[in-house]
């Protein structure tokens, strides 16, 4: 039972034994792995590895770690997906095996040092990104050599000024080979990438510490100190390129980190400017030491072919306010402190300008063995397509303060151009310039610039210019990179005949020429001497430019020989704002100008003295004694219209004191303007001819003697002097124009002389209202009218206003000698005085308004009859259709003197010329004692006119011999009656008037004494004159007059008297008939007749006694 039970105990304690072997086995592997873990990243400590994070760690079938971060020498890794094992690789030329370590995502981040100053140079970005990352490691042991590969890296790089601010590059199938002693380096190989690349901070900064340099150091050759970040530019452009094969390498050594960087090709994605090209740049290589950049930096490419990017690089700085313009001196040296060793392009394009060249830039370099070499800049190539031009230019630097300047230009066409320059770096100016065109002709090149519209010359000899610096320390004075005083002298030689084609400016000929189809003008010809001297003096920031000849002389001429003469007796211009002046003498001879439809000019002269300023804000031009004669204008048919046959000005001269054209940035418009104290003056001869024609518009057919102002032709002249004072003149999208004038002119029609009369006021042209307003003068300066004309264009209205005016008239003052001297007047005033206004408006060929005519003691004669004191109120509508009375018009005179003297006259009438509607309400007047009067009398034509009753009241016969100054008869008496007048064809006719004197009668008798007395005393008893003793005292209780007088002027006039004489027959009753037929005139004349036989005879038949 005992054996039973230590059998039992045994079988218990050797499962107890099993498990304690157990744990103390773990126990040992656990201490083995803790010991591991401890020593391991101790160990690696000592190898320069420092194991950072780890997690995830797997041991078979291989090592796998889900994440491990590490640094070596300061590089940091962070891995996952980590996979280590051993890997063979024969053809590896590194190792044949090496220990392999494989991660699906590797980020690596730069050592600090690299980082801080691969910041600081512009290139911000943490760390690499690497995916399907593989890196072989050939030896444990330090040196650490490893290579690695990867399918694609990734790099994110912060751009403060960029848009997007992160820019994001990427290269794939990469192949890295990375070394840590003794110097951290890497190389390696991309198959292809997307880069979005940018200028570097580090060559604004280079930029900038080179200026601060030749501003310190007067341009001397030395390295500037580096920037800091804080002036980087402003702005960032990014440029996307697509990058194919390519290989580089960096190492971080002591006192240098050089890189390396080829490319077999680089394809550039941006936006371009027209025209597009195919850009690509093939073999580059770059070479750099990042710690001496501006000595260092070698690029050289097989291909470049660019268009114009529309966004261009920044990392040329502009001067500040104080330094505007380009420093030229500065500007070259500064090839000596670009930050390059060497540039190198073998075949460069850039859009259509460079086509095909070589470029090669060195600068300077310091050699212990070889003399130092200076900066140099070459190009050597095509240029301009695409017919391009040749171009070699040279530059290169003598020393560290001079250098030379060489280039030549050619073009397809043979036509040249060669510069030399002298230029010293502390100069912002060249000491010495010049260049020589050999042009056929200026057309050619200027195609090339799209500048084909401006003018062109043909060449045939070569152009030189020449600027010289003078060597006078007076003046050239250099401060502190500021240029305060320099002197050149520019000769410029020139063909003595050049043929400029005008292109897009050319003249129409159709202004110069009466041809049917005249050829324009294409082409001038400029002649000069040949050459042109000039001096240009810089002072101060101001360059002044001026002739050094006292006159140059340039004439042009045209193909039909008109001709322009221009003589310069000065020319200036000055900076910094632009500003030129130029003065002399300006001449032109111009054979005939058509400037409008009809209008022609021939044997056109012109001279002026002129003064022209321009700048870049504003132009002006002084003409001062301006004098212009044109021999002949004409105006043709279709301008005169149906009423004139001829029209002409003929030795037309003009002649301006000063006047200005000018014109600012400011002011879109152009203003010319007439000083105060400056005139304007033309004189010209008005000829004009109309051929008279009848109602139905043909000419009127002379078939007898007419009057001289009937003929069928009449003929005018006027000498026409225009006086134009204060003028301003704007021009430009408006017009406006306002001046004061002054016209005046001798008018004569035929043979026929008109006083001179003027017009003096203002005009005022406006884009909505031309507006003129003054006053018209006769010779004497007397005011004969006021009046204010408005018109507005567009429209057809023209408003006339005609301003109260009052003309006075006296001894000295009268109508026909005072105001219109010289005119065909058949009436005259002679005191007293007339007024009148109006307001008209002109629409079309159509007048409407208003006028008033009054009069205040008028006193003058109407074709030899004597009128005075009449006052008068004449207010009337002009219409389209007529003329309407707008009120009745009264008028009053003192007196009329028709043969017989009319007082107290008395008239009120009414008109419309459209209704054909006259109508005197009432007149009347007091004549030889008694009065005439007329009422209601109405008509509808003043050419035809009823017979309207004249009623004669208390007419006394005493008065009426008296006023026919009959001496030899009395004839008393007091007559009425009543005379119906009329109107026939415009000419006054009586029909059956009738008078009759007054009870008593009166007495028709010669007087004692007189020639009448004498023959009837000597005739006796039984004479045939005995019946005249009849009259000797007759005394008549009855008479009665009937009249007719016709249309044609003639009087028809029955007497009848009934009467006796007491010492004849014993009172025996006598009745005494009298007929005459004939005029007034005529009647007086038969009674002044009385003593004739033929008078006798006409008594005594009627009284039955003659034998």
């Amino acid at each position: 039972m005992n054996d039973e039970v230590e059998q039992t105990a045994d079988r218990t304690q050797k499962p107890i034994k099993r498990f304690r072997f157990i744990r103390r086995l773990l126990f040992v592997l656990c201490c083995a792995i803790l010991m591991i873990a401890i020593a391991t990243p101790m160990w690696l400590a000592s190898k320069g590895i420092i194991i950072n994070a780890i997690s995830g760690i797997s041991l078979y079938p291989q090592i796998k770690i889900d994440h491990v971060a590490v640094e070596i020498s300061g590089t940091k890794i962070s891995t996952h997906q980590l996979t280590i094992d051993k890997y063979f690789d024969d053809q590896s030329a590194i190792s044949a095996s090496s220990w392999r370590i494989s991660a699906d995502t590797t980020r690596i981040g730069l050592p600090a040092e690299a980082k801080t100053y691969l910041k600081k140079i512009g290139y911000d970005f943490p760390y690499f990104l690497l995916r399907n990352t593989a890196l072989n490691f050939t030896d444990l042991s330090n040196p650490y050599v490893f290579s690695a590969s990867s399918d694609s890296i990734n790099i994110q790089i912060d751009l403060p000024f960029a848009q997007p601010q992160i820019q994001a590059q990427q290269l794939n199938d990469i192949h890295l080979v990375i070394a840590t002693k003794p110097n951290v380096a890497i190389s390696g190989i991309v198959g292809s990438g997307q880069l979005n690349l940018f200028i570097p901070a580090i060559v604004n900064q280079l930029a900038t510490a080179s200026d601060k340099t030749n501003k310190t150091a007067k341009v001397k050759n030395v390295t500037p100190s580096r920037p800091s970040s804080a002036e980087a530019p402003q702005n960032t452009p990014i440029y996307p390129t697509k990058l194919s094969k390519g290989n580089f390498s960096i190492a971080w050594q002591e006192d240098t980190t050089p890189l390396s960087i080829s490319i077999n090709k680089l394809t550039p994605q941006w936006e371009m400017l027209p025209p597009e090209v195919e850009q690509q740049l093939t073999e580059l290589h770059f070479e750099m030491d990042i710690q001496q950049p501006s000595q260092s930096i070698k690029l050289q490419a097989e291909n470049i072919h660019l268009g114009h990017p529309k966004v261009l690089p920044k990392f040329i700085k502009r001067g500040d306010a104080s330094h505007q313009g380009l420093h030229l001196g500065e500007t070259i040296a500064s090839l000596a402190t670009l930050p390059l060793n060497v540039l190198k392009v073998n075949h460069l394009m850039y859009g259509d300008l460079i086509l095909d060249a070589k470029v090669v830039l060195k600068t300077p370099l310091t050699r212990d063995k070889q003399e130092d070499r200076q900066a140099r800049f070459r190009i050597d190539g095509k240029v301009l397509g695409p017919i391009p031009y040749d171009l070699k230019v040279l530059l290169k630097h003598k020393n560290n303060k001079e250098a030379n300047f060489t280039g030549h230009v050619k073009g397809p066409k043979g036509n040249t151009l060669d510069c030399q320059a002298d230029i010293e770096f502390i100069d912002p100016l060249p000491q010495k310039l010049f260049c020589q065109a050999n042009f056929k002709n200026t057309h050619d090149i200027m195609s090339r610039f799209a500048l084909t519209h401006l003018p062109s010359a043909e060449l045939n000899a070569p152009i030189t210019v020449t600027a010289s610096r003078v060597a006078n320390t007076r003046y050239n004075q250099v401060v502190d990179r500021r240029l305060i005083d320099a002197f050149y002298k520019l000769a410029v030689k020139l063909p003595p005949t050049l043929n400029v084609k005008l292109n897009q400016f050319a003249l129409p000929g159709k202004h110069l020429s009466d041809q049917p189809t005249p050829s324009d003008i294409e082409t001038i010809t400029l002649h000069t001497d040949g050459e042109l001297n000039l001096k240009v003096h810089y002072r101060n920031r101001v360059l002044k430019m001026s002739l050094e000849d006292k006159t140059e002389a340039i004439a042009l001429s045209t193909q039909w020989g008109d001709k322009i003469s221009l003589l310069i007796d000065d020319l200036t211009c000055q900076n910094p704002e632009l500003q030129c002046h130029l003065s002399g003498l300006i001449s032109t001879k111009i054979n005939q100008v058509f400037p409008f439809e009809g209008v022609k000019l021939e044997r056109i002269e012109a001279q002026s003295h002129y003064q022209f300023s321009w700048s870049t804000q504003a132009y002006g031009l002084i003409l001062s004694k301006l004098a212009l004669n044109t021999e002949n204008l004409t105006l043709g048919q279709n301008l005169l219209g149906r009423h004139l046959n001829l029209l002409n000005a003929q030795q037309t001269a003009v002649q301006i004191d000063t006047i200005t054209i000018s014109k600012t940035d400011e002011d879109a418009n152009i203003r010319v303007l007439l000083p105060e104290k400056s005139t304007a003056t033309l004189n010209t001869n008005l000829f004009a001819e109309q051929t008279i024609k009848d109602q139905n518009g043909q000419p009127v057919v002379q078939n007898q003697p007419v009057k001289r102002s009937l003929l069928p032709v009449q003929k005018y002249e006027a000498k026409t002097e225009l006086i134009l004072r204060k003028i301003d003149l704007s021009l430009g999208q408006l017009f406006n124009l306002s001046s004061h004038y002054d016209i005046a002119t001798h008018f004569k029609q035929n043979s026929q002389r008109f006083p001179k009369f003027s017009t003096v006021g203002k005009l005022v042209l406006r884009p909505n209202n031309w507006r003129f307003q003054g006053d018209i003068d006769n010779w004497k300066q007397a005011t004969l009218a006021k009046y204010t004309l408005s018109h507005k264009p567009g429209s057809n209205d023209t408003s006339i206003r005609l301003h109260r005016n009052v003309i006075k008239f006296n001894n000295k003052k009268t109508l026909k000698k005072y105001y219109f001297p010289q005119f065909p007047l058949h009436y005259d005033f002679t005191h007293g005085s007339i007024s009148y206004d109006g307001q008209l408006t002109l629409r079309g060929n159509e007048f409407k308004g208003r006028i008033g005519l009054f009069s205040h003691q008028l006193t003058g004669e109407v074709s030899g009859f004597r009128f005075g004191n009449v006052n008068t109120s004449i207010t009337a509508d002009i219409t389209p259709q007529g003329i309407k009375s707008r009120h009745p018009i009264s008028i009053h005179a003192g007196l009329f003197h028709a043969g017989a003297l009319f007082e107290d006259i008395v008239a009120n009438l009414e008109f419309d010329t459209h209704q054909q509607r006259y109508q005197l309400h009432r007149a009347h007047a007091d004549v030889l004692g008694g009065k005439i009067s007329v009422h209601n009398a109405s008509s509808n034509s003043l050419l035809d006119v009823s017979p309207k009753d004249i009623r004669v009241h208390g007419l006394d016969l005493a008065l009426l011999i008296q006023l026919l100054e009959q001496d030899d008869i009395e004839l008393t008496g007091i007559v009425d009656g009543v005379i119906p007048l009329s109107i026939e064809d415009g000419a006054p006719s009586i029909k059956s008037g009738h008078l009759h004197s007054r009870f008593p009668g009166g007495i028709l008798r010669y007087l004692e004494g007189s020639s009448i007395d004498q023959n009837v005393e000597a005739a006796g008893e039984n004479s045939v004159l005995v019946v005249g003793k009849i009259l000797k005292n007759y005394n008549y209780h009855s008479l009665a007059i009937d009249l007719d007088y016709s249309k044609d002027g003639q009087l028809n006039a029955s007497s009848r008297f009934k009467g006796f004489n007491p010492s004849f027959q014993n009172g025996r009753p006598v009745h005494l008939n009298l007929n005459v037929q004939d005029d007034i005139p005529a009647l007086i004349k038969t009674i002044n007749a009385i003593n004739s036989s033929q008078l006798e005879s006409l008594f005594l038949k009627q009284l039955g006694l003659n034998e």
